[in-house]
C-alpha cells in the first residue's frame, strides 16, 4: 500500500473525527466568550464593580492554564473518549449553571470550573490524532480544533449578543450549556477510541506507517518528569512561549492598537478587526495543510511540524518589524492580517509538532506542558503589554519586545526540538538534555 493512501473506511472516520472536533472547538471557545459578551449586563444585575467583573474575566485563564500540568499525566491514564467526553459534560453543566448565579462568589467559582473543564480538550484531540491518523495526514485535522477556535472568535460578538439581546444573559449562559451537553452526547455516540475498535489489516499498516506495533506505558509521575529533562521538551515548550507571546499582543489587543494608533472608534475597530481575525483562520488551515504537505514529500514528521512551525514564526515578526514602520491604516491592516496568518500557522502547526515529537503514551503530558506555557505566556504579554503601552502611550515598544521573544522562538523551533522523544529515555534515569533528545 503507498505510503499516501488512506484505507476508504478509515477515511470515512477521519472525516467523522475532523467534523466533531469542529462542533466541541465552536462550542468551547463560544463559552468562553459569554462572560464578555455579557459583561456590562452582568454588572448591572449582580451589582458589581469593574475590579470585581476583571476577576471574573480572569478566572478562566487562570484555571484553564494552571490545570493543564496535572491534567497532562492524567490525560495519558485515560482513555481519550471518556476523558474528552466527560469535560465537555462537565464544563457545560458548568455553564449552564452559570445562568442561574445570583452573585460574585457564585459566578467566579463557575468560570474557574469552566477553566478546569475545558483544560483537556485541546491535548486530547492531539493524542487523538495520533492515535487515529498517519504522519502524513495530521495537519488537517490539527487544523480543524485550532481553526474552530477563530471561527468561534469571529462569531462570538454578533452571535451571543443576539441571543443575549433576544432572550437575556441568564438565558443565553444556559442556551450555551446546552449547547454543550448536546455535543458531548455526539461525542460519545459516534467518537471511538482505536483500542476498541476492529481493524482491517490495511487499516492497521496505515495507522503503524511501517514500523513495529510498540506496547503503551501507563503515565507515572515518574516518565511525566522526566519529560522536563529532555531538549525536544523544551525546544517545543520555549517555542511555543515565544511564538504565543507576541501572537497574544494581536490577540487581545487589536482593538486597543486600532483605536490608540489609529484613532478609531469602537465601531471602526469592530469592522477592521474582522480582516485579521478571518487571516487567522486561514493562518491555522494552511499551518496544517503545510505540515501535511511537507509530510507527503518525505520530510519527517518532526520536520513537517517544525518547518511551518518556524516560517509562521518568522512570518509573524516580519510583519510586525512592518507593522511598527508604517502610519497608514490600509498598510497597518494589511501587516496586522498577515501577522494574524503567520502567528496561527505557527499555532496550528505547534500541535503538529507535540503528536511528531511525543511517543503516544506521553502527548496528553507534552500537550499539557505546551498549553500551560502557551497561556501563561499570552496571558503575561497582556499584562506586560497593558503596562508598557500606559507608559509610553503607544504600542511600539510593547510590539519590540514581542518581536525579540519571536525571533528567539523561531531559532530554539530551527536548533532545539530536531529529533522525536524516544520512549525509552522516559524510564531510563539520567536521559535527558545531554543525551539530545
Amino acid at each position: 500500500m503507498s505510503q499516501l493512501q488512506v484505507p476508504p473506511k478509515l477515511r470515512r472516520r477521519h472525516w467523522l473525527i475532523i467534523t466533531l472536533f469542529i462542533v466541541v472547538g465552536l462550542v468551547n471557545s463560544l463559552d468562553r466568550a459569554t462572560l464578555s459578551i455579557a459583561n456590562p449586563l452582568i454588572r448591572q444585575d449582580l451589582g458589581l464593580s469593574a475590579g470585581e467583573m476583571g476577576l471574573l474575566l480572569s478566572a478562566f485563564l487562570w484555571a484553564y492554564s494552571w490545570t493543564q500540568l496535572p491534567l497532562g499525566l492524567v490525560m495519558d491514564r485515560v482513555v481519550p473518549r471518556r476523558m474528552l467526553g466527560c469535560a465537555i459534560l462537565f464544563w457545560s453543566a458548568m455553564q449552564a449553571l452559570a445562568g442561574f448565579a445570583n452573585g460574585f462568589g457564585q459566578l467566579f467559582s463557575l468560570r474557574l470550573a469552566l477553566g478546569v473543564g475545558e483544560a483537556p480538550q485541546v491535548p486530547t484531540c492531539a493524542k487523538i490524532i495520533r492515535a487515529w491518523f498517519g504522519p502524513r495526514d495530521r495537519g488537517l485535522p490539527t487544523a480543524s480544533f485550532t481553526g474552530s477556535f477563530q471561527v468561534a472568535t469571529a462569531i462570538a460578538a454578533p452571535l451571543l449578543t443576539w441571543i443575549m439581546l433576544s432572550f437575556g444573559w441568564r438565558t443565553m449562559f444556559i442556551i450555551m450549556g446546552l449547547a454543550g451537553i448536546v455535543s458531548g452526547a455526539l461525542w460519545f455516540a459516534f467518537y471511538r477510541d482505536p483500542g476498541t475498535e476492529t481493524l482491517e489489516e490495511d487499516e492497521k499498516n496505515y495507522l503503524l506507517d511501517g514500523k513495529a506495533a510498540v506496547t503503551q506505558k501507563l503515565m507515572t509521575f515518574s516518565r511525566w518528569s522526566r519529560l522536563l529533562t529532555l531538549r525536544t521538551t523544551w525546544g517545543v515548550l520555549l517555542g511555543f512561549v515565544g511564538y504565543n507571546y507576541l501572537d497574544a499582543i494581536y490577540r487581545y489587543w487589536l482593538p486597543g492598537y486600532l483605536e490608540i494608533e489609529h484613532h478609531l472608534s469602537i465601531a471602526k475597530t469592530g469592522l477592521v478587526a474582522t480582516i485579521p481575525l478571518t487571516c487567522a483562520i486561514l493562518g491555522s488551515v494552511c499551518g496544517g495543510l503545510f505540515a501535511d504537505f511537507l509530510a507527503r514529500r518525505n520530510f519527517s514528521p518532526m520536520n513537517a511540524a517544525r518547518i511551518p512551525c518556524i516560517a509562521g514564526t518568522v512570518s509573524l515578526a516580519l510583519a510586525t518589524i512592518a507593522l511598527v514602520s508604517v502610519d497608514s491604516l490600509p498598510a497597518a491592516v494589511v501587516f496586522l492580517s498577515i501577522a494574524s496568518w503567520g502567528g496561527h500557522v505557527s499555532g496550528a502547526s505547534a500541535w503538529v509538532l507535540v503528536t511528531a515529537a511525543a511517543p503516544q503514551d506521553a502527548i496528553g503530558s507534552l500537550g499539557g506542558m505546551q498549553n500551560w506555557v502557551g497561556s501563561s505566556a499570552g496571558a503575561t504579554s497582556a499584562i506586560v503589554t497593558g503596562f508598557i503601552v500606559q507608559a509610553t502611550g503607544s504600542f511600539f515598544f510593547a510590539l519590540m519586545t514581542g518581536l525579540v521573544i519571536a525571533i528567539g522562538a523561531a531559532l530554539v523551533y530551527v536548533f532545539v526540538p530536531v529529533k522525536p522523544i524516544d520512549p525509552a529515555q522516559l524510564d531510563a534515569p539520567g536521559a535527558g538534555l545531554a543525551a539530545g533528545a
